[in-house]
């Protein structure tokens, strides 16, 4: 038989046999399933990498089969840790330098912020072995110093709350990075910094000022207001019956759908609103999650008075004005204060509120103070009480205590309210290759009822567009909060990418991440949680080791018995088969051809 008859019969067995598609089931090893459950700002993925190089084949890293060993790296365990029987967990913490040493153990990203209006970054620091010496902790943006602020170590181990405060000139997304500049003799200064997210808008506050009749009090306010290009405000005045005076955009009538283009609403004259405006009201704060500003300047009475869970008041006069003080933070930091001569004393305070102002006591026998402005938590948003009936009158003074009160309660209160669709991204700067998780928020007002108890939440698409305008879409799934979706991706190349988030009733949100190259974030911190890691490891059957030193995990893994899995083998389908066939028929072709014989 010759070399091209031996070759084309191979190539038709080849064919029979992909025809016919035999198979049987056979088994194998399968790798050792182990799950890796790790905080955001740790090293859950390094640790997976080096792992991964050890042990090569041997281990699978969050797969869809059940684990054969639990990984907790630094932090707390997860109760779903603890809820598999039988299933041995290890912890794994995060070494620290040997002292002397500084490192930032904690830093939240702040809450997106205006411009023009301080932002508040917060971190924690830690030290050891440092004490007697001081350390200065700075805010940068690209090596350039926002803020600073100097602490002294008095203790060889301490820990210290950072507050820096910085002003953005202009809206924008940008990465900043908190750091505690190294100390003479420090172990390392690796740990030193943390590289935050910062969100800028300039997005102007829109403020409805409600007025059912003339009130000087919302008057004033809503002047003060409009002297600041903060704020988008829109007005009605009810100046008699039949004639209205509008400015802005204020709604025909206040009902909870035309109240909810507004972050935050002023009512004057709060005694002559309607029981349906009154509902209007706390559907605005509750499912909207909208600021309501009750400023009276009569006694208070009306329907009005649901909206305030414990409606009992003092009338107060005063032949002088009296200033009213800010207890605990309050308005000291802005240095507002209001003065009132006529003042609606809340009896007791709103269980759950904040005291913005209250008459201080003067007398041997009247030492506390009394609230006379009173915020409190409304579902979602807030509703403030002023009783400060005749303020308006003492707006001349010196320090502009009324325009700065209103100003900054109103923007705070206006600020808070969440947007129709909000986004979320942890870490804020990413290392290339690291899990990102994308959550976003609807809006309630964004959801739709269908029946009674029974809430439509509406489609949301994202997805992660680069500079070359390759996209890549971003699944989300919903969370067990109603009304919140999450998904993950794994960062891509260094660069900056456009976060595209839309939902189905148009709300939308454009917002830049950055994905930097050896992006810093604090570790967590462990001397609190190593003994209870131990304890753990030790009662499951796992072991307890610091990133310091892998080597006992590596073992023990090793040591694991991996499954048996069937498998269905089917040769007549793999695509070895396929170009085998190929393979036989082409050189049967060639020698037939070089032979003269093709």
């Amino acid at each position: 038989m010759t070399i091209t008859a031996v070759m084309r019969s191979a190539a038709i067995a080849t064919a029979v046999v992909g025809f016919i598609d035999p198979s049987w089931n056979a088994r194998r090893r399968a790798p050792v399933a182990v799950e890796v459950i790790a905080p955001v700002t740790t090293d859950g993925d390094d640790l997976r990498h080096r792992l991964a190089r050890s042990l090569g084949e041997e281990v699978t890293f969050d797969s869809e089969a059940e684990p054969a060993a639990v990984v907790v790296v630094g932090g707390d365990t997860p109760r779903s840790a603890l809820s598999r029987t039988g299933v041995p967990v290890s912890t794994v913490s995060i070494a620290r330098p040997a002292p002397p040493n500084v490192r930032v153990v904690a830093a939240s990203e702040p809450d997106p912020g205006r411009v023009g209006w301080s932002a508040r970054f917060h971190g924690v620091i830690e030290a050891n072995g440092l004490a007697g010496k001081s350390s200065r902790i700075v805010l940068e943006e690209h090596g350039t110093e926002l803020a600073h602020v100097e602490h002294r170590w008095t203790r060889d181990s301490e820990r210290f709350d950072a507050a820096l405060r910085y002003t953005p000139p202009a809206s924008g997304t940008s990465t900043m990075t908190l750091r505690v500049l190294p100390v003479e003799g420090e172990t390392t200064d690796a740990d030193n910094a943390a590289d935050l997210r910062f969100v800028a808008s300039g997005r102007r506050l829109s403020v409805l000022v409600h007025e059912p009749r003339p009130s000087w009090n919302a008057t004033f306010i809503r002047r003060a207001l409009e002297q600041d290009p903060s704020f988008e405000v829109s007005s009605l005045v009810q100046a008699s019956k039949g004639l209205e005076v509008r400015a802005g955009t204020p709604p025909g009538a206040l009902t909870a759908d035309t109240l909810s283009a507004f972050d935050a609403v002023v009512i004057g004259a709060p005694e002559e609103l309607r029981p349906s405006e009154v509902e209007a009201l706390q559907l605005f704060a509750r499912r909207r999650g909208g600021a309501v500003m009750l400023v009276p300047d009569r006694r208070p009475s009306g329907r009005y008075l649901g909206l305030i869970p414990v409606p009992q008041f003092d009338e107060v006069l005063v032949e002088n004005a009296l200033e009213l003080g800010a207890p605990g933070d309050g308005m000291a930091s802005i240095g507002a204060h209001l003065r009132a001569s006529e003042m609606a004393v809340h009896r007791a305070g709103v269980p759950g509120g904040q005291v913005l102002a209250a008459l201080e006591g003067k007398g041997a026998q009247d030492q506390a103070s009394r609230p006379v402005v009173v915020e409190w938590p409304e579902g979602a948003g807030r509703v403030l009480f002023s009783g400060a009936m005749d303020a308006w009158r003492f707006r001349a003074a010196s320090d502009d205590g009324f325009g700065r009160f209103w100003r900054a309660r109103i923007a705070e209160g206006a600020s808070a309210a969440p947007g129709r669709l909000e986004v979320s991204v942890a870490p804020g700067v990413p290392r290339p290759g690291q899990a990102v998780t994308i959550r976003a928020r609807l809006r309630p007002t964004d959801f739709e009822q269908e029946v009674p108890g029974r809430t439509r939440l509406p489609a949301v698409r994202a997805r992660l567009v680069g500079a070359d305008g390759a996209a890549h879409a971003i699944r989300l799934w919903p969370t067990a909060e109603l009304g919140v979706l999450e998904g993950r991706l794994e960062a891509p190349a260094t660069g900056q990418y456009d976060l595209q988030i839309s939902s189905a009733t148009g709300a939308a949100v454009d917002e830049v991440i950055s994905v930097v190259a050896g992006a810093r974030h604090p570790p967590t911190a462990t001397e609190d949680t190593d003994t209870t890691g131990r304890l753990l490891a030790t009662a499951t059957g796992g072991v307890a080791v610091s990133t310091a030193d892998l080597a006992p995990l590596e073992r023990h893994l090793r040591s694991l018995t991996s499954r048996e899995v069937e498998r269905t083998v089917r040769p007549g389908r793999s695509w070895l088969l396929v170009m085998v066939f190929t393979a036989l028929l082409s050189a049967e072709w060639t020698i037939r051809r070089r032979r003269g014989k093709a």
